[in-house]
């Protein structure tokens, strides 16, 4: 110790101590969980986040499938949590990391070694139950015995905080083809209290917790809002990023309006629905009704175009965005596109001019301001063609004087072509919104070999 100053020294035992402590609660957790074994190499890693948080560091974790991640991730922040008294924030992508981390915490520390510190699971708005969508609902419903079950259904919706996942068996007992539980999900348009009722309640009970699940776009949208000194309903002060190498296209959804052309032939014919039911009556209902059926069929066969139009560039994994202001669309395509869309467009906006001279149900009006509002997003994806300079025949790139760009992309599960408007300078964002604001950050991934230059660029 020759050469060490006495602060040093005391530094060094007080580090010590703690990763003693670190030890002795790992072994005793392992030792109370069968099917668990001691690995150095975990131990290693604890005690490395443990440090990564007390130092204010940010942390890069490289760790394969099957190594133990999630154990190491919740073992760290519950130590952490318990003797700092700070909140973690766990961020995954996937509902079922995030549904593991859960499960893992209640099976590995039931013994209560972690005293004081909780966990909760904040998911996103459409996994809850809109209050005001059910209560509508009941009250219009003439066939009186659908109604009493949806007055049982609703005061199970009480019990469990409208948590959707938690209540699909009870609503399959109901029996009824008129709806499906996803039906009554919050969605973008409700904003109300009482419509965000059950919401409100998870983020409240997920602000108690020392430790929150939550997905990467509900972290980014914190981050969002933290940047615009808006309120937040917990800070975001020490933060874990699972599957770190996902964050850019997390951060580039959210960044992002996608226009599903599908997303608009459903809307028009949930619209559709919405005025058979309406017991609403008014002079020219039956011809409205008509024209919006004869559109939605329209509808489709122009989707159907543009599929075909798309497809060939979706069979050759091509359509995605491999920089930003490219698009691997042909000018001849790109062209035929654009007037399917302007077609697709002019038809939406005939069932939206027309529809305006009636006095239409609050539903009905509500179906159609979603139309309207996924019609906005598709004339500004046709207005983003102007910005499109032509390079070659395979390659479109934005003007430089332009601040944001459209591109095409093709969802390789439901191989519907999305509008997409994108921002620059994703990681910029990521870093000033994001890494400046926290004290603390770990990076945990099977690989991180994208996601040093992409994701914490900065």
């Amino acid at each position: 110790m020759a050469g060490k100053s006495l602060a040093t020294i005391k530094k060094e035992e007080w580090k010590s101590e703690w990763e003693k402590d670190v030890e002795s609660l790992y072994r005793k957790v392992l030792k109370r969980n069968p099917g668990f074994s001691f690995r150095e190499k975990q131990l290693d890693m604890i005690c490395d986040m443990v440090r990564n948080f007390m130092q204010g560091e940010v942390g890069l974790k490289e760790s394969p499938t099957g190594s133990g991640k999630t154990l190491v991730t919740l073992f760290a922040a519950a130590f952490f949590c318990m003797r700092h008294k700070e909140r973690v924030v766990i961020a995954t992508p996937r509902k079922d990391l995030q549904q593991e981390y859960i499960e893992t915490f209640k099976r590995l520390f039931r013994f209560g070694e972690f005293k004081g510190v909780s966990i909760s699971l904040l998911k996103g708005k459409t996994n809850y139950i809109s209050k005001v969508k059910l209560a509508t609902e009941i009250m219009d419903c003439e066939d009186e015995e659908l109604r009493d079950k949806l007055g049982d259904f609703q005061k199970k919706v009480a019990v469990s905080d409208g948590d959707i996942e938690l209540l699909r068996d009870d609503f399959e007992m109901i029996n009824t083809d008129k709806f499906t539980i996803d039906d009554f999900a919050l969605t973008r348009g409700e904003t109300g209290p009482e419509d965000e009722h059950y919401y409100r309640l998870a983020v409240k009970r997920a602000s108690a917790a020392t430790i929150v699940i939550s997905n990467h776009v509900h972290l980014l949208a914190y981050a969002w809002r933290k940047s615009r000194s808006l309120e937040t309903p917990f800070s975001l002060d020490y933060m874990m990023v699972d599957e770190a190498h996902m964050l850019t296209y997390s951060a580039f959804s959210f960044l992002s309006e996608k226009i599903a052309a599908f997303h608009v032939v459903d809307c028009v014919k949930d619209y559709y629905k919405q005025l058979m039911r309406s017991k609403k009556e008014f002079r020219g209902k039956k011809a409205l009704l008509e024209l919006v059926r004869e559109s939605s069929e329209t509808l489709r066969s122009l989707s159907g175009g543009l599929i075909k139009a798309l497809e060939p560039y979706q069979q050759k994994g091509i359509f995605h965005v491999r920089e930003y202001g490219k698009t691997h669309v042909s000018r001849k395509d790109l062209q035929k596109v654009g007037g399917l869309l302007n077609t697709f467009s002019k038809e939406v906006s005939r069932i939206i001019t027309t529809s305006e001279k009636y006095d239409l149900s609050l539903r009905s009006k509500r179906a159609l301001s979603v139309i309207e509002d996924l019609n906005i997003g598709i004339n500004n994806f046709l207005y983003g063609f102007e910005g499109l300079k032509p390079l070659e025949e395979a390659h479109h790139e934005v003007s430089p004087t332009r601040d944001s760009f459209y591109v095409i992309t093709m969802s390789p599960v439901q191989k519907q072509p999305s509008f997409v408007r994108v921002k620059p300078e994703v990681s910029g964002w990521l870093y000033n919104f994001l890494w400046k604001e926290m004290k603390s950050a770990i990076m945990l991934s099977g690989t991180l070999a994208d996601a040093y230059s992409k994701d914490i660029e900065g």
